[in-house]
């Protein structure tokens, strides 16, 4: 979703943020 960057961010903030998305999209999605 954050691939409106470069990549390189999108690598790292993919990792951060994907504790937070996983919980998020895991309770949106359901």
């Amino acid at each position: 979703a954050y691939d409106i960057w470069s990549g390189k961010t999108f690598s790292t903030f993919h990792g951060h943020y994907e504790s937070v998305n996983c919980c998020c999209f895991s309770s949106a999605d359901q």
